[in-house]
């Protein structure tokens, strides 16, 4: 993303990373901050003049840890991760207006989300993901007695490969809670994973 903005627009890599950085860049309606963001034939890609303002937001959320580097907050179940109406927008309205969201949390999970506050620290942050030096856990409460103690799933995921690890914690004929660690990073993998295992995740309308 960051070299077809700096080649259309005629710019430095710098100067298109840094519409990214404010974001400005939206690919098909939805915002994109990503420099290594891949972009395809028939995309529409809108840069907007201004950085988009984020409106003031009457959810404040609990904030975890904080450092001149990095911040975490406590993301409630039902907001968006990113976007003026989500974590992001919210996060701003309580001061912190220079955050660069590391990761995302699906809408319905609720957990710790990652923002950095800097686009050298959001970089390093994002290697260190890349680099499986962070690791993510995830407690999934699914529906059914799970069978094992623990499972590895090596399945893919929309044609990617993808593997999860699950612990069980506790369970009983009708549901199992569960620790999982996704290996991989796949969109929907840790529900998906366990759709296959015939295990699905309490609530979940999807899969």
């Amino acid at each position: 993303m960051d070299r077809f903005l700096a080649l259309r627009l005629g710019l430095s890599r710098k100067a298109a990373k840094r519409l990214l950085d404010e974001r400005r860049v939206f690919v098909n309606k939805k915002r994109i901050w990503i420099a290594h963001h891949p972009v395809k034939t028939g995309d529409e890609i809108e840069v907007r003049s201004e950085p988009t303002p984020f409106p003031s937001l009457s959810l404040p959320l609990r904030i975890l840890h904080e450092d001149p580097h990095a911040i975490v907050v406590d993301k409630p179940a039902g907001m968006e991760s990113t976007g003026p109406a989500g974590a992001e927008g919210s996060l701003q309205a309580q001061g912190s207006a220079e955050i660069f969201p590391v990761h995302r949390l699906d809408r319905e999970t609720s957990g710790c989300l990652l923002f950095a506050r800097s686009p050298e620290a959001r970089e390093f942050l994002i290697d260190q993901f890349r680099e499986q030096r962070i690791s993510k856990i995830y407690r999934a409460l699914t529906i059914g007695a799970f069978p094992d103690r623990t499972i590895r799933v090596e399945k893919p995921v929309r044609g990617q490969h993808a593997i999860t690890e699950f612990r069980l914690i506790r369970r009983n004929e009708i549901a199992s809670l569960l620790e999982a660690h996704p290996v991989t990073g796949r969109t929907h993998q840790i529900r998906i994973h366990l759709q296959s295992l015939g295990h699905p995740l309490v609530g979940d309308k999807q899969y």
